[in-house]
């Protein structure tokens, strides 16, 4: 989380030196109040930044009907001081998109796809997240284009509200908090039916 940050902070430590220290007030006297607005957008664009930090999303975790997802949030320890929950269950009828015609304005990020397969070379651009809006254009998900481990297919499939019912399936239980990040990978492409 910090990393994302980074962006926003260095600018503005910058521009806090050059405000504070004022070295261009005989040369070019305009420069502090420029520094000064340039201080309060990058400030600005810091805050808004953070409504999708707010909603970035740790785990989603399928119910085996396939009708509910559990969104786990990653930055629980800001969610507690808030008192917000750190983790939300839906109905995946409810993930579907909010209006983006008429009176509505189109939404903006770069938005989760929800057909699958999709064009994968878009996890590689400059984008940190991908954007699920749900309900409405006020509530939204934040989700790693590059996460640890994705079933895309089923992802993308819940995020465009086609239920999937996982009862019948072979479902493993892996406690990945007691394995190293090698064992898990391992695991995975023992399991994985498309692997040689």
């Amino acid at each position: 989380m910090f990393l994302l940050y980074l962006r926003f902070l260095v600018p503005l430590a910058l521009l806090y030196w050059g405000i504070k220290k004022n070295p261009f007030y005989k040369s070019y006297p305009i420069m502090l109040p420029f520094m000064v607005i340039l201080f309060a957008i990058t400030f600005i664009r810091m805050v808004k930044y953070s409504k999708r930090t707010n909603h970035m999303v740790h785990q989603v975790l399928l119910d085996p009907t396939g009708t509910e997802l559990t969104i786990v949030f990653k930055n629980e320890w800001l969610r507690k001081m808030r008192q917000d929950s750190v983790e939300r269950t839906m109905v995946i009828s409810n993930l579907a998109n909010p209006p983006q015609q008429g009176e509505y304005r189109e939404l903006v990020g770069d938005l989760f796809p929800e057909e699958y397969p999709f064009d994968y070379s878009r996890i590689f651009d400059y984008r940190y997240f991908w954007i699920k809006y749900y309900m409405s254009q006020r509530n939204l998900l934040a989700l790693a284009k590059k996460p640890t481990y994705v079933n895309h297919e089923v992802l993308n499939n819940a995020f465009a509200t086609k239920i999937i019912d996982l009862s019948q399936a072979q479902i493993f239980q892996v406690k990945n908090t007691e394995m190293s990040k090698e064992e898990l990978e391992d695991f995975l492409e023992e399991e994985n039916q498309y692997s040689i």
